[in-house]
This record gives C-alpha cells, structure tokens and sequence, in this order.
C-alpha cells in the first residue's frame, strides 16, 4: 500500500459527534467533500457519483439492470436515486448500517484513486505511517513453510527482553494460532497499548515455549545511513514520517566532516509527510521554490520555498529513484532535479502529485480526501506523469549486486557516466 503525505486537520467534536449512525456518518461525508474536495462538486453531484460507481462495480446486477437503473438516474433526483439502491440491497438481505456503510465507501471510490474512507483498522496503521512509532514487541517476521517464523528483532525491545531468538517459530499469539493467518493479521495481533501483555507459544529446537511480552513503544526506522568508498554518504530513505528529518539532519552533521559527496536513495519510497519532504530539500538548496500546494481553497494553497539559513551543505548530490518512488519522494527528487541541485539517476517516479487531508468523521473513524495538487518550481504536475531521471539505469538488485548505486558512485567519482 502506498503511503500518502498529508495535511491534518484539527476539529473539535462534542459528544454527540461520536455517537452517529451511518445514515447521519454518510451525510458527514457527503458535506465534508463538498466543503473540502479540490474539485468544486455539489452535494447532488457527490451523491450521485458514489451511487453510479456502486451501479457500475457490483455484482448484484445484470448488465441489463444496469442500464435500466442508468436511463432511470437521467431523470431521478438523488433522493430516488438513493432510494433504488437501498432497495436493492435490502433485497439482497443487507441492513440499513451496511447499506450507508457501502454508500460511503463507493462515494470515497469515485473521487479519485487517493481518497478514501479509513476504518478504526486503518486509522491505525495511517497512525503507524505518519508517526513512526507503535506499542509493539519489535519482531520481524516471515512465513516459511506456512509457520510465522522470525527473522529479526530490535536491539533492547520486548522481543530481546523476553529472550525471542532468530529462527524461532510462533505457534500462537494469544489464543490464536498462527497456522492460517497472515503477516499483516500476526502484526496487528501484537500490536497494541504500551504496557499491555501478550502470550506468545513458540517452536525452539522441538521444544515449546510459552512466553508473556509486554509492549513497549517501537520505532519505526526510516532512515539507513552508512559510509561508502570514496567519502560517499548515503542515506537511505524508506518513508517520510514525522521523524525523517530529524534523522537525515543527524546523520548529515555527524557525518559531513568526512564527507565529498552524498547519494539520496528514494528506491521504492511510497511517500509520507509533505513537510518532511519540504524540509529535507531546505537541507540541500539555499534558494528557489520547492512545492506549490494548489488547492481549491485559500488553506489548501501553500508556497514551500528554499531559505539559506537551512541549508547544510552544497556536496555533489546524486539521487536514486524507480517506478515505486512516489508522492513525497517525488517532492524532494523533483525539487533537486528542477534546481539542478542533484543527478537523478534510475527509472521513472510513479506520479502521484496531489495532497491528502485527514477529516474525522467519528472518534475512531475518518475520510482521507485530496484537497490540493502540489506543482514543481516549473509549474507543472507531476500526477500521472512521474519525474523522469538525468540517467535510465536498472533499479533492481540482482544476486545482491546493485547496478544504480553502482553508478551513482561512478557519477560521484567522474561526474559522467559510461553508457552502453
């Protein structure tokens, strides 16, 4: 799943807020789009769209009911309109909380690929995404031979604490076997509040054991830093959260003195915080635009521009990038690139170029809705299009020889490269 940046939005709510049914949380949605989508759409115009992708994606019709419904929505107004649904899946044994429940979701379906309805579920995992930081135990883990089997664990968290080895298989977390789930369900089970307990049954050399870990908080490691030949600094990027910044300038000032050149690695980044982005480009740039947010409203538009009192350092810049590099990667390599701050070196970004907007429509539940667009220094979007490299090189890591940061070295070394 691809990680988007966003805005939050502070809103205060009284009690009675928290306690909507999906009717009046349907109606929440409806009017939240209307005030805040970057597109300018009446509440007729929103309802309407979420019902015909309902009508276009379901299984629940025929192609000939289909077009009857199409002929019948040219002259019904969008409360008979409603109605035809409701009916149907009435009909198809569903309840009125289901019904206003898959009305919000096609409604967020046909906004654009970007937005959507996020369920308390995702709510926390978007919370894990943006913070870095999640009460957990600190296990990597992976399916070999359908048995959850860990591979790794954080230096002094729960899992080192509790004694888990590498290799050790779990066989139940909680009460929960762990034969027919999968990685991301394991994950979300051990997952949960900083000092809460979980029971783990595992497998060590034919022999189980049962053991109780308590949660503690885990950071998420978004940056890679290390020292290559030639006084290289390379700085790995996985994703933007709210920490990214903080560490590459940790690793910049503790490293700089030793350091000619750096090399940025954006390889399958899928995106993150906007400001993140914004402030790592400051980093390498004395002057000039970075972004601009244009949205529909004056909130949603944002000049994002270079100061020099930020800058850290002019070294020779090479930046990698792939087809999975996106959204708040594409905002610094774009940056750079537009400024001939750094070499883009690898395959062409993704291209998702617009702005994400967190609105709460209960405590626990909220609409993720794109609000603005963000333009490069020259003016244009990068959304559909992605950001195309100085250098065409193969991204992919074969037999653990990688052929891009082979060259952004060379690039560093001869300020060329030697294309075949």
């Amino acid at each position: 799943m691809r990680i988007v940046f966003m805005t939050l939005v502070a809103v205060i709510f009284t009690a009675s807020i928290f306690a909507l049914d999906n009717q009046q949380k349907y109606h929440k949605v409806i009017s939240t789009i209307e005030k805040n989508y970057y597109l300018s759409l009446s509440e007729n115009q929103i309802i309407s769209k979420g019902l015909l992708e309902f009508v276009n994606t379901t299984s629940l019709l025929s192609k000939a009911q289909k077009k009857k419904i199409y002929i019948k929505f040219k002259s019904y107004n969008t409360n008979k309109k409603i109605n035809i649904i409701k009916e149907l899946l009435v009909q198809n044994l569903f309840s009125k909380e289901e019904i206003y429940e898959i009305l919000i979701n096609e409604t967020m379906k046909s906004l654009d690929a970007n937005s959507n309805y996020l369920d308390k579920k995702h709510m926390q995992s978007l919370k894990i995404q943006t913070e870095g930081v999640y009460g957990g135990l600190g296990l990597r883990i992976s399916k070999k031979n359908s048995a959850l089997t860990v591979l790794s664990f954080l230096h002094n968290s729960p899992a080192f604490k509790a004694g888990i080895q590498k290799g050790d298989i779990l066989l139940k977390i909680n009460d929960f076997s762990s034969e027919n789930i999968s990685l991301s369900e394991a994950a979300n089970l051990m997952r949960g509040k900083v000092n809460t307990s979980i029971k783990l049954t595992i497998l060590r050399n034919a022999e189980i054991r049962h053991l109780s870990v308590i949660r503690n908080f885990i950071q998420i490691k978004s940056v890679d830093a290390k020292k290559l030949s030639n006084d290289i600094l390379y700085l790995k990027i996985l994703t933007f959260d709210k920490h990214t910044l903080e560490h590459i300038t940790k690793q910049m000032k503790e490293n700089l003195d030793s350091t000619k050149s750096i090399i940025i690695d954006l390889r399958n980044n899928p995106g993150g915080l906007l400001t993140q982005a914004v402030g790592i480009a400051d980093l390498f740039m004395n002057r000039g635009n970075i972004i601009t947010q244009k949205g529909r409203s004056n909130i949603a538009e944002k000049i994002y521009n270079a100061s020099k009192e930020n800058t850290l350092t002019n070294l020779p810049l090479v930046v990698l990038i792939n087809k999975e590099s996106s959204s708040a990667a594409e905002i610094l390599g774009g940056a750079l690139k537009m400024h001939n701050r750094a070499t883009l070196i690898g395959e062409k970004s993704f291209g998702k170029g617009n702005v994400q907007a967190i609105f709460p429509i209960n405590k626990e539940e909220s609409i993720k809705l794109t609000v603005a667009q963000y333009l490069l220094a020259d003016g244009n979007s990068i959304h559909n299009i992605g950001i195309k490299p100085d250098y065409n090189v193969n991204t992919d890591i074969v037999d653990g020889y990688d052929l891009a940061l082979d060259k952004a070295q060379e690039y560093l070394s001869n300020q060329k490269l030697k294309m075949k």
